[in-house]
């Protein structure tokens, strides 16, 4: 199994030495915790499991009247293994997944009314989430590079088919029609 937060936290290291709460704060502004959320907490766990098994170096800085505050760096290691995880990743054979998918697949163990509520409530959360990426898509347009647009279009368009998709199964919940 893939360990899913080293790829961000490797792979940010690898553009610049950065401290946790940088780190951090990158992981937000980027978007990469779309495809990963994790807290801070997580993020400082895998920092330190990073350094001690040899893939970070750290050293102690101070700015100006500043707290220190350690800064992280990727070490050869740490860059072969950030190498090693993405084509682990790109490589899967690991299928497409979806919890919502198998809950679906139970959904009859649900009052037909709670399950339409349920999935309208997911419905209204992917269609906010849908609006956001579009407005984020069109504020980064300018600066981002030819990958970044194909990712966010991706991610964008995989909203909309599964907003689509949603929609004709809470029809046919709607109509009385089971998901099995």
């Amino acid at each position: 199994m893939i360990a899913g937060i080293e790829i961000p936290v490797l792979g940010l290291l690898a553009e610049r030495d950065m401290h946790g709460y940088d780190l951090d704060r990158e992981m937000e502004l980027s978007g990469l915790r779309r495809w990963m959320p994790v807290s801070k907490v997580a993020v400082y766990k895998a920092l330190a499991r990073l350094e001690k098994s040899g893939c970070l170096d750290s050293r102690a800085d101070r700015a100006g009247n500043m707290p220190e505050r350690v800064v992280y760096s990727l070490t050869e290691q740490g860059r072969q293994r950030l190498r090693d995880l993405i084509y682990d990743l790109l490589a899967s054979d690991e299928p497409l997944n979806s919890r919502t998918s198998l809950a679906l697949y139970f959904e009859t163990h649900l009052p037909a009314q709670d399950a339409l509520g349920a999935l309208e409530s997911r419905l209204r959360f992917l269609e906010c989430e849908l609006r956001a990426r579009q407005a984020e898509f069109s504020m980064l347009e300018d600066v981002a590079t030819e990958l970044q647009k194909l990712l966010r279009g991706h991610d964008i368009n995989r909203h909309r088919l599964e907003i689509q998709w949603l929609r004709e199964v809470a029809e046919c919940v709607r109509q009385g029609k089971e998901a099995r």
